[in-house]
């Protein structure tokens, strides 16, 4: 039996929330600075961005 290679996600978080008043360019960089942090911790790794209570997101 032959095994198939493993894909590893790593994901950088950051969200649109009236009270942080990101601009759009800010919220990308965010998200672009988080996953980069991500991937430095290693396979498999969600980063979120500072400040983000995961309880008060919302799923799209």
């Amino acid at each position: 039996m032959t095994t198939s290679p493993a894909v590893t996600v790593s994901c950088g978080v950051s969200a649109w929330i009236n009270e942080n008043h990101l601009t759009g360019k800010e919220l990308v960089r965010s998200a672009d600075q988080t996953l980069y942090k991500a991937k430095e911790a290693g396979k498999n790794q969600i980063v979120m961005a500072e400040g983000l209570n995961p309880g008060n997101l919302e799923t799209i």
